[in-house]
């Protein structure tokens, strides 16, 4: 099977945003060591450390994934030190959190291994993260050898998806089957 990349977040512009505020650190940074203030470059030494550990901190989470035979592989973009790639019989799960004023805004985000992607939003998103969870499963179903190995079988994870339908649809029914019992009991 060839390799598969999916791009969560446009990597390109992560990448920019990395790239652009190291850069501003870093003209500060040599136009300090130019005029030789001693105070401004231990300032800016400062400053871009803070850069850097923002972009490798768990704030910012991965934004490509590309499954092989190789395995998973996790970019974060050009700063993170975190970019990595990991074992196929890693076990991921989709997440979901509320953001707004009113945390009334549903925002999905695909855990792989314990490493958090960047947050999606709507139908789209949470289609995409199940599309790279399916693409996990279907290139460990390729590659039988590595669960023969020894390593640990894929774990069961948080049910997403058609699973969450019907336990919607469950709720649903007996809700309405108690609320229709009650109406009864008043009459």
């Amino acid at each position: 099977m060839p390799a598969e990349v999916f791009t969560i977040k446009s990597l390109l512009i992560q990448n920019a945003i990395m790239l652009g505020a190291f850069g501003i650190t870093l003209f500060f940074l040599i136009r300090a060591i130019w005029q030789r203030r001693r105070k401004h470059i231990v300032v800016f030494l400062i400053w871009s450390c803070l850069v850097v550990g923002f972009f490798n901190s768990p704030l910012f989470g991965f934004s490509e994934v590309r499954v092989s035979h190789q395995g998973v592989g996790l970019t974060y973009g050009y700063l993170s030190l975190r970019n990595s790639v990991l074992p196929l019989h890693v076990d991921w799960r989709i997440e979901r959190h509320w953001a707004g004023l009113r945390k009334a805004k549903r925002l999905y985000s695909l855990v792989i291994d314990g490493k958090e992607s960047m947050r999606v939003r709507g139908g789209k998103g949470l289609e995409l993260l199940n599309t790279i969870g399916e693409a996990i499963d279907r290139m460990k179903a390729a590659n039988p050898e590595e669960e023969a190995a020894g390593k640990r079988p894929s774990a069961v994870r948080q049910a997403h998806g058609l699973e969450q339908g019907r336990r919607a649809a469950l709720l649903s029914s007996l809700v309405t089957a108690a609320y229709a019992k009650g109406q009864r009991s008043k009459v």
